[in-house]
C-alpha cells in the first residue's frame, strides 16, 4: 500500500479506545484515529447515530490543521469524521437498504462488494468497513490461512469465534491484506474489531502492551 505515515496520532493512541482508518479518496492514504466514542458495539447491529459535540477524532484534527509540518499537512488533507457527523451501522449482513439519510455507513467488508461502496459515494455518503482485526470467525472467508498456533480461546458468547496472537507475523500478514482489501474495494476507512484480547479470557497470554504494539503497527502498516 502506499499509504501516509502519520506518527503524532500512532502515539496518542491506547489500547482502551477502538480505531478507525479513513482512506483519503485522492491518495489512496489511510489515516487511524482513536475512536472510543464513535466505535459500534461488539454485537452485530444495524444502527444511526450522530457523533457527541466533542470526540478525540475531531480534537485531533484540528490539531493536525494547525501544524505547519509537511506530515501534518498531509495528515489534515485526510477525511476524518467530524463532531456532528451521522452515522449508519449495519454488520450483520449485507446492506440491503441505502436509503438511509446519514454522512457515513459503516458495514462489513467482507459481505458487501465494491459496487455497494460506489453506490454509496454516489449518493454523496463516507463508507467505513468493519472487519475482525483480533479475533476469527469460522465463517471468516480467510479462515484457511490462519495457523494453529494464531488461534487462542473461545470468546465468551460467540462459540464460532476465537481470539487471535495479534503479535503472531502471520495474523499481521493477513490483516494487512485485510487493509488493501478495504482499498480495493474503495471504502473511505476500516473498522478493526476486537483488539482487547487482554482484558478478556483469551488464551494466549495477550497484554495490554501487545494491544497496543499491535494497534501501532496497524496504524503503521496503513500509513506506510
Amino acid at each position: 500500500m502506499n499509504l501516509l505515515s502519520i506518527s503524532s496520532l500512532v502515539a496518542a493512541l491506547t489500547a482502551t479506545a477502538d480505531a478507525k482508518c479513513a482512506i483519503d479518496g485522492s491518495s489512496s492514504a489511510l489515516t487511524l484515529t482513536s475512536t472510543s466514542t464513535l466505535s459500534p458495539p461488539s454485537t452485530p447491529t444495524s444502527i444511526s447515530i450522530s457523533t457527541p459535540s466533542s470526540t478525540s477524532t475531531s480534537t485531533w484534527a484540528s490539531e493536525s490543521e494547525s501544524d505547519s509540518s509537511p506530515e501534518s499537512a498531509s495528515a489534515s488533507s485526510l477525511w476524518l469524521p467530524t463532531a456532528g457527523t451521522t452515522w449508519q451501522i449495519e454488520l450483520l449482513y449485507a446492506l440491503n437498504d441505502t436509503s438511509i439519510d446519514v454522512d457515513v455507513y459503516d458495514i462489513d467488508l467482507f459481505t458487501n462488494s465494491a459496487s455497494t461502496i460506489s453506490s454509496l459515494h454516489s449518493a454523496g455518503r463516507k463508507v467505513i468497513c468493519y472487519f475482525d482485526a483480533g479475533a476469527l470467525g469460522t465463517w471468516e472467508p480467510d479462515v484457511s490461512e490462519f495457523e494453529v498456533s494464531d488461534l487462542g480461546s473461545v470468546m465468551n458468547g460467540w462459540p464460532d469465534e476465537k481470539w487471535l496472537n495479534i503479535t503472531s507475523p502471520n495474523v499481521r500478514i493477513i490483516m494487512a491484506k485485510r487493509l488493501d482489501l478495504a482499498q480495493q474495494k474503495g471504502c473511505d476507512g476500516v473498522d478493526p474489531d476486537n483488539v482487547d484480547a487482554y482484558n478478556n479470557g483469551n488464551g494466549l497470554g495477550l497484554t495490554q502492551d501487545d494491544a497496543i504494539d499491535y494497534i501501532n503497527w496497524m496504524a503503521g502498516e496503513a500509513h506506510a
